[in-house]
């Protein structure tokens, strides 16, 4: 069992509509949205005084059910598993839960049936978005193309043009991005924060002359793409989307050895000197100062190493703002590295920045380090290796190495994964966490360099309805009841049923309410008996096996 405690700042949410389950032979259903019918969580109010509620996800089928009973004045002597809340002591503070507006999140949901469209198009973006859904407010945007494009494109493509006269954003942002994040914004009750990640610069502006492939940057091109930067934030903003932060490039370890999708790659010394030579003061000077800028954007295996460089550089350190981390090594490496680094850097905040789920390769390495650069899918589980530093090179197995399962309609298994990283992660100092592609097709894609991946929601074009995968109600067990601005606090957890068992806990000053999240990932059901720190109130409860459930009190 996995646990996530909170006390929180919400306007919390009252009554939703019943998922329309279907089962496609995984271990769990989905719940089928149409253009007539598509459940939503609705508005889950806090309990009165001596009340607490259950919010109760399960792999035998329940989708946020609800249950209200009376708080207690002794635990349950007899539970499986104690919780307890520690109100002495604050921790890091919370920005939010999200997803990531891809070129292929947009083509797929413009890909739904004219007919129905703005019926379909309206429950998705209710669905991640609004108050009855489960209320994203941290978003991802790509600078320009990804590998979940259908083509290769950067801003500005005219091969020369280190004046940048030739910038526009594209036809992807106008159809297939800007709209979607405009109806995000018409439908949420809370300000929507976009942060930026270019995955390659423009191909010219690199040794290779090509967006995927090996290689930096030149670096008679640092000022100039710095430029690029600035010519970004500056469009988004005029489009009435302004960016919250930026990261500096997406996992910019990726060009150390070929990759089949675009990248870059920046060591952590240039890393260093393009932020305090040319990034950082160009964003200070254009007035954008004030967005947060994030380095590393890349697995935890490979922090504290990279960002010491910049951090432990008064020049660098005074432009940055965080460290971005992806979750795809995280099943094998610790997230004592995270603490690591919090405790090197405590002004410094991590925010996971790219999740996805999906089978993976793990591949032989045998020099030195093996990195584990990307995956949602197997079939790119990446490997590189460096000529000194070592971590983890005995994972190197060929571990969950099946190169079928992409999207798996009913996965309970990824599910879990999701809400138990997301517990870890924040337990070891993450202040949110942002999953990748919000909508996919049937087969994880589409996806210029054929890799595929799941997906929170599914959209099944031809049938002209989509699904939200057992994902979708993971992540809203923490985007919905943790709002921004709420703060961890300490917990323990103990008893004969805890298991593996991780205790969080937030909480905001003017709302005073509760919150604990608890994640089962045992074969029985747990009783569970909650302290809320006063020794005097208590939460007896009974959790289905295979379950995540989120109480507030």
């Amino acid at each position: 069992m996995l646990m996530l405690l909170l006390l929180l700042v919400p306007a919390l949410v009252a009554g939703g509509t019943e998922c329309n389950p279907r089962d496609f032979g995984a271990d769990s259903v989905v719940c089928v949205c149409t253009a007539s019918d598509c459940d939503l969580q609705g508005v889950i109010p806090v309990p009165a005084d001596g009340l607490f509620t259950t919010v109760t996800s399960s792999r035998d089928g329940l989708r946020f059910a609800q249950n209200t009973s009376s708080l207690e004045s002794t635990p349950n002597p007899d539970a499986d598993v104690s919780v307890v809340l520690d109100h002495s002591t604050d921790y890091q503070t919370i920005f939010g839960f999200g997803g990531a507006f891809t070129d292929s999140t947009g083509i797929n949901i413009a890909s739904l049936p004219l007919k129905a469209q703005d019926f379909l198009i309206k429950w998705v973006d209710m669905s991640y978005f609004s108050p009855d859904g489960i209320e994203y407010n941290l978003c991802r945007l790509p600078m320009a193309g990804t590998d979940y494009s259908i083509r290769t494109y950067s801003y500005d493509d005219v091969e020369g043009d280190v004046d940048l006269v030739n910038f526009n954003l594209t036809i992807e942002d106008y159809q297939y991005k800007l709209p979607y994040i405009k109806q995000a914004q018409q439908v949420a009750n809370k300000e929507l924060l976009l942060f930026g990640s270019p995955f390659s610069p423009p191909a010219w502006m690199k040794e290779s002359g090509s967006f995927f492939g090996s290689g930096s940057i030149l670096k008679e091109m640092w000022e100039p793409y710095a430029n690029y930067f600035i010519k970004f934030l500056q469009a988004y903003e005029a489009e009435g989307a302004p960016m919250w932060g930026v990261t500096m490039q997406d996992e910019p370890l990726a060009g150390l050895k070929d990759s089949s999708w675009n990248n870059c790659y920046w060591s952590p010394e240039d890393t260093r000197d393009w932020i305090k030579t040319h990034l950082g003061p160009a964003m200070k000077s254009a007035g954008y100062g004030d967005v947060k800028l994030m380095i590393h954007d890349q697995t935890r295996d490979t922090i504290p190493w990279y960002v010491i460089p910049c951090l432990d550089d008064a020049e660098c350190n005074q432009y940055v703002d965080g460290t971005a981390l992806h979750w795809y090594a995280d099943l094998l490496t610790s997230p004592d590295s995270m603490d690591e680094t919090h405790n090197l850097y405590p002004g410094k905040f991590m925010l996971y920045t790219e999740s996805c789920d999906g089978k993976w390769y793990v591949c032989a390495c045998p020099e030195k380090f093996m990195l584990y650069t990307d995956s949602c899918d197997g079939k790119w589980y990446v490997c590189v290796c460096f000529e000194k530093f070592m971590l983890y090179t005995e994972s190197c197995d060929g571990w969950n190495a099946e190169p079928d399962e992409k999207v798996i309609l009913g996965s309970w298994v990824r599910a879990e994964n999701y809400a138990f990283n997301i517990l870890e992660d924040l337990n070891h100092w993450a202040t949110g966490w942002v999953d990748w592609n919000m909508a996919l097709n049937m087969s994880g894609g589409p996806n210029w360099a054929s890799k595929a991946a799941d997906s929170p929601i599914i959209i099944n074009t031809d049938a002209g309805e989509f699904y939200k995968q057992p994902m979708f109600y993971a992540l809203g067990h923490f985007s919905k009841f943790i709002p921004p601005g709420s703060i961890r606090m300490p917990s323990t957890v103990s008893g004969p049923g805890s298991g593996d068992v991780i205790a969080v806990a937030v909480h905001d000053i003017p709302s005073l309410t509760n919150v604990a999240i608890i994640l089962n990932r045992g074969d029985s059901s747990k009783s569970v008996s909650v302290d809320s720190g006063s020794g005097t109130e208590f939460m007896n409860f009974v959790m289905p096996a295979k379950s995540i459930t989120t109480v507030l009190f």
